[in-house]
């Protein structure tokens, strides 16, 4: 489980590195006709995948070692702390949700819009959602090593 959650991070952080690059490649494009327009599609595709895997193998992971916490909260102490326990870990999770599925859908967007963009001029839509995703993406990233923080400490 938890080498799954190491990947999940890495895809994560992967695809914060992606974008970084995506965006340097993309305000070349602004000014340049379509001098590497091929590989700035690459990388979104590959941005968009590795935000996708990330996400959805945290998600799932953390969910199965908050279980896993359940029942051994169950085995070591009453069942009230352990539902209490349980709820909080689930609260925690229930913070980065919105991270996760806004990075998931924000690049998905930006792999739309850039595909109907022209080099050689701003494309409004996609370069402020590209920001966007940016910003989005350094949010997601300190959000799940808080969550994964939070959820590995001993109570």
């Amino acid at each position: 489980m938890k080498t799954l959650i190491l990947l999940g991070l890495l895809f994560i952080f992967a695809s914060l590195v992606l974008v970084v690059f995506n965006i340097i490649s993309g305000l070349n494009l602004s000014f340049h006709q379509a001098v590497g327009s091929e590989s700035h599609l690459v990388r979104g595709i590959a941005l968009s995948l590795s935000a996708i895997i990330g996400n959805l193998l945290l998600l799932r992971e953390a969910r199965l070692w908050i279980e896993t916490e359940y029942s051994d909260a169950l085995e070591n102490t009453n069942s009230a702390k352990a539902d209490q326990k349980m709820e909080k870990l689930y609260q925690d999770r229930q913070i980065v949700l919105p991270y996760a599925l806004g990075s998931i859908f924000l690049s998905l967007i930006c792999l739309i819009t850039g595909t109907i963009s022209y080099s050689g001029q701003f494309p409004i839509v996609h370069g402020v959602l590209g920001f966007l995703l940016g910003a989005t993406l350094v949010v997601t990233n300190i959000q799940w090593w808080r969550f994964l923080w939070k959820l590995s400490r001993p109570n």
